[in-house]
Parts: structure tokens; sequence; C-alpha cells
């Protein structure tokens, strides 16, 4: 502003020699623009193991998909600071006061501030503002919230300032131990929306694994859209390594083991505070059989082979269409050891998106066809992936070590055997059996096969 202006500006402020309205015309009011928003006191979100997203969150100008996420805990209010464009400058120093609206599930949130414009500033940054309201005491996605400016120069009345746009999640708790990576935030937060407890946070939020099983369902990865998979290749490629949520979360092709799945899970739950979930593995209790066979197998007869494992794989133990897993209607099906979570008392299989389920018991008769041992057999799946089958499969067993005061009576009953004869004359206890032709004369360390056909019995323990 030239000399002869600004004493025009002073003449009218100082002797009222002109009409306010022409001096205002001389000495225009400030005006703002809204140019950056920092969040603080939020839980900064990882781009996906890329690192977080940077700070400030909103820039004018910047994309709308590449603005940065933001993470609070449910029923606290949000702090940020906001920085402003001079896009006109008043004559001498103005006080101007500041106004940022939005409305979060039905609470609307103000911030309010103010500045001082210079006649030389080209930016101004408001100091910590603090939403007069903490945001809804529940579980959240806010897609987008978008925050109103306004800006109120000199008392001259409240103008737009533009707006800024950030998605929000509000978590049920702080977030813990792990990185509040994007992808699980974002699955979390939208599936159990509303939730104000643990468990409605642990059952909703795991809805969107049941959901997407099968071929093109599996979750997406929110930093580029890659769809997540469960053990898409077969166990000699790389795929093998992927036991973290880490390498789920950043390898190219986007498949991972069970183990990467299992603490998908878990990292989902500690992005909201909880830290009551842990993952489990499981192996066949047999020292006999080496792998497990997942559902679907169809066995064919009683076996040419010897027992335990008394069917050829690939001929009289066929593998058909079965469970499907994350993203893929074929995983890998022949399994050392698989790992689960439990979560007060219930038992998830994100793997598979089975669950929550009450016991073992029930979590393995509905997944698991039988037993395997090597050598293996390789062929084409369904889908034309390779697959892996043990050349000698059974439909499952347990071994048992006949104790003191034993009958075949009281073994048959421990494992839900109709009567002791369907134990003893079952093909599995055969050598038994010649060994023992009077029934009544079994010794205390005889071992004997409980066939899983016939018997209420588990297959695989926890590891």
């Amino acid at each position: 502003m030239g000399l002869i202006s600004k004493l025009k500006r002073a003449f009218c402020e100082t002797t009222g020699g002109k009409p306010v309205k022409q001096c205002a015309a001389v000495c225009p009011h400030s005006a703002l623009k809204i140019e950056e928003v920092t969040f603080s006191g939020n839980h900064r979100v990882d781009k996906d193991t890329k690192g977080l997203f940077p700070a400030p969150e909103w820039k004018s100008g910047r994309a709308t998909s590449a603005q940065s996420p933001i993470c609070y805990m449910r029923n606290r209010k949000i702090r940020l600071t906001a920085k402003f464009k001079v896009t006109a400058n008043p004559c001498a120093n103005e006080s101007v006061k500041i106004r940022g609206r939005e409305t979060f599930g039905g609470i609307n949130l103000e911030w309010t501030g103010s500045v001082t414009v210079g006649p030389s500033d080209t930016w101004v940054t408001t100091s910590t503002l603090v939403s007069d309201k903490a945001i809804p005491d529940k579980v959240a996605c806010y897609d987008p919230a978008d925050i109103a400016w306004h800006y109120n120069p000199g008392g001259s009345g409240w103008k737009t300032a533009g707006a800024s746009a950030n998605v929000c999640y509000a978590t049920l708790a702080d977030p813990t131990g792990t990185p509040a990576y994007w992808t699980l935030l974002d699955i979390s937060c939208r599936a159990a929306a509303g939730a104000t407890k643990e468990s409605k946070l642990v059952e909703e939020s795991f809805k969107p694994l049941k959901a997407s099983i099968g071929k093109g369902k599996g979750p997406k990865r929110k930093r580029d859209g890659k769809r997540l998979t469960y053990y898409l290749k077969a166990a000699h490629t790389p795929s093998s390594g992927v036991f973290t949520t880490h390498d789920l979360l950043s390898r190219s092709d986007g498949t991972g083991r069970c183990g990467a799945w299992a603490r998908f899970l878990v990292s989902m739950h500690k992005c909201h505070g909880i830290t009551a979930s842990a993952v489990f593995g499981v192996v066949p209790i047999s020292s006999l059989a080496s792998v497990f066979l997942v559902k679907n197998c169809n066995f064919s007869g009683t076996g040419s082979l010897a027992v335990p494992f008394p069917h050829k794989g690939n001929t009289e133990c066929v593998k058909a269409a079965g469970l499907p897993g994350q993203g893929t209607d074929n995983p890998q099906f022949v399994f050392g050891d698989h790992a689960l979570v439990r979560h007060s008392g219930k038992i998830y299989d994100p793997s598979y998106g089975v669950g929550p389920v009450g016991d073992m018991k029930t979590w393995e008769s509905g997944a698991i066809s039988g037993l395997g041992k090597a050598p293996y057999l390789a062929f084409s799946g369904t889908g034309g992936e390779p697959q892996f089958m043990p050349a000698n499969c059974s439909r499952g067993f347990v071994e048992y070590t006949v104790a003191a005061k034993d009958s075949l009576s009281k073994i048959a009953a421990k494992h839900g055997i109709s009567t002791w004869k369907s134990l003893y004359n079952h093909r599995y206890n055969a050598s038994f059996k010649a060994t023992r032709p009077d029934p009544n004369t079994i010794k205390t360390g005889d071992k004997l096969f409980i066939p899983r056909e016939i018997a209420s019995i588990r297959i695989l323990r926890n590891s």
C-alpha cells in the first residue's frame, strides 16, 4: 500500500473526516483462505508399512486421495492448528476471528480462535484449537470429515475461508503395541461402527474377513487397492516366508501364510487397544503323522495301504472343492501346522474366514479332513495352481496306551464310541486284536488306535 493510501487510512481513523464506508473502501479488511490443517493428540496412521502419513494432514491443492487419514480414540476432543493464506491485507494489524465447524455422527463440533493479520503477511497460523465437544463415544469411520472454515475480520461479519477434508477413524481405545496400519483401521472402524465394547468390536470387525473368502474377494489393501490373499502360491514359493502383518501388507503380491493372517487379525485388535487376542498354533497329535488335510478330501472305501494311513493319495484320497481362503478358492490344504486366534475363549481362523467357534473340537470338525504322511505327490489344483497330497492318508486317529484299570468298555466310552466291539473289531486295531484275542485280557502298556471315523476325538493339539 502506497504512502497516500496509508495517509488516507490514518486520516479516516483519527479524524473521522471521511464516511466509514469510504474509509473501508480505502483500506479493506483482511481476507483469508484455508491452506493447511495439522492435527495433534491423534494417533498417526501408517500407510501399510510405507511409513507414517505426513503432516500437515490436510493441505490445499493436494489430491483428495492423498490427504492423510487421522485417528482419534472415541470420545476425545480434536486438537488442531489451521494455516491460512492471506488473500487481502489490511492497512494495519487486524484481529481476525477464526471458526471451523463439522458434524461427527450427529454431534456438532466447533473450533474457535483468532489470528492477527498484518499489512505484509502472506500466511497466518492459529494457535492450537480444541473442539468444543468430543467426537461420539463409539467406534466410527467419518469419511470424510469436512471442516468448514470461516473468518471474521475486525468484527465485519463471517466470511467463508474454504473447507478441509480428512477421513477420520475413531477407535475403541488408544492403539497399542503395533503400528496403526491404514488397512486395519479402515476394515475395523467401518465394520464395527457404533461399537462401544471390546466383544462387539472383535465380533463385528471379523465379519469382513468372513465375507472376503473366495477368488477375487480378498480384502483390499488401502495404499494400492491390492487384494490380499491366503497362501495363493505353493509352499516352495517365496510366500512361504510371510508370517507377520508387516509381511502381508508389504508384499507386492499381497499373499501370506496362516501366521500372517492370524497376526493381521491380532494387529487389527491392537489398533483398538485390545491386547487379549493371541495367536496359537495347532499340529497333529500323532507322532506318526507329518501333516493334516484341510477340508475337503474325499476318501474312498477302506483303503489299500497299511493302517493307520490306509488311503493312497490322489487315488483313494482325492482333493475336492473345500474351504476357500482369503481371496482364493484353492489355497494350499496340506500343513504341518496352522495358526489361529483366540479371544475371550472364542476361536477365529482368519485365513479361512471361519469363526468365532466356541472350542477347538468344533473348529477341527468343520475344518479338517484327516492326517497324512510323507512323501508328497504333486498335482494341479482345479484352478491350475500347484498342490501337494501326502502319499499316505487317513481320516484321522490317535494312538492310545492302555492304563491301569482300563477296559475296552472304559476306553470306548471315554472316546465317544458306542460299544467296545466297534473299537476292538475296527480294522485299525487288527494287530492289537491278534495280540489280545480275548478282549478281557488287555494289559497296561498295550497300544491301540482310536479311529476318528467312529470316535469323538480331536486329532490335532495346540502347539
